[in-house]
């Protein structure tokens, strides 16, 4: 029979589960393991670590969850890439949650001083969770699948199941610093009460970011492009909605160049939208230092969101 403490970590990881299934499930997984390890001799981590190798091996014949196809997958938008581009992977995402996604989920903004204090918080709340060996086990792994997820997989829809997890630890250090308990309750009900009410206010007090506006804004203006043009861009299906022509999401790879020429693209929009992708592979394709390469020419430029024909 499990303690108390161990059935609510569990309950509080099975609803997290609950929110984001598929290969972030199997975080779950490992985390019982590691936690179940801690508890026994060496043989037996030993046996069990054999036992859950061969599970997953066996599981990998029919679902891919485990070698070089689940490291190296590609996303609904790009090819699978190989060993030499893993680290550029990795490095990319971890600077995308570091630097945006975290501190957009807990804070208004995600820039200058709200990037640097999300991650403070963040840091906060881990080290709130020293104690609780299933949680940091849980977020390491958690966190290891995400810097290897295809990043156009990646996004704040990722840190939002976490929230309970940094509010548990938030609360730890709380009930540390403060000797008096009714201190501590009051600070952990300010902490839950901020904790709920920002992303409210953030949804419902602040305007759209205005990368997304503008792009929305260029492609409602592009239904005046000639018939049969096809658009490079992010977010294609929004883009063939607003304005009425063939859109398609360039591949988050090295290839973009060849891939320009093979889809038969005609138009090229260069969106300053809150993602990485754009000017990590579109941008370096068809702009260097700020003018159109050989080959395109800008047609418009709606506040940083340009609008680039092929020549």
């Amino acid at each position: 029979c499990l303690a108390r403490r161990d059935r609510f970590a569990l309950a509080m990881l099975l609803a997290l589960l609950s929110m984001s299934v598929r290969s972030i499930g199997i975080t779950l997984v490992v985390a019982l393991a590691v936690q179940g390890s801690l508890r026994v001799s060496w043989p037996v981590r030993g046996l069990g670590a054999a036992v859950l190798f061969g599970a997953a091996l066996l599981a990998n014949q029919t679902h891919s969850i485990f070698g070089s196809l689940a490291f190296l997958r590609g996303g609904p938008y790009e090819d699978t890439i190989t060993w030499p581009e893993l680290p550029g992977r990795v490095a990319g995402n971890a600077l995308a949650y570091l630097t945006d996604y975290i501190p957009l989920v807990i804070f208004p903004r995600n820039n200058g001083a709200w990037a640097f204090l999300g991650i403070a918080l963040m840091v906060a709340c881990i080290v709130g969770l020293r104690r609780e060996r299933l949680f940091l086990g849980y977020l390491g792994v958690y966190g290891a699948v995400l810097l290897v997820y295809p990043e156009s997989l990646s996004g704040t829809r990722y840190v939002v199941p976490l929230l309970p997890l940094f509010l548990i630890g938030l609360v730890s250090i709380e009930l540390g610093v403060c000797e008096m308990r009714w201190k501590a309750a009051v600070v952990c009900a300010v902490s839950l009460t901020a904790m709920l009410l920002i992303p409210l206010i953030r949804l419902g007090g602040f305007p759209p970011p205005q990368g997304f506006l503008h792009y929305y804004q260029l492609a409602s203006g592009m239904r005046t492009l000639p018939s049969g043009s096809i658009i490079a861009c992010r977010k294609a299906n929004s883009m063939r909605v607003l304005s009425g022509h063939m859109a398609k999401m360039y591949p988050f790879n090295s290839s973009v160049p060849r891939w320009l020429v093979e889809q038969e693209i005609t138009h090229v929009v260069i969106d300053q939208m809150a993602t990485n992708q754009t000017g990590r592979w579109l941008l370096p394709a068809v702009v260097h230092e700020g003018v159109p390469l050989p080959g395109f020419k800008k047609v418009f430029n709606h506040n940083g969101t340009w609008l680039l024909e092929v020549e």
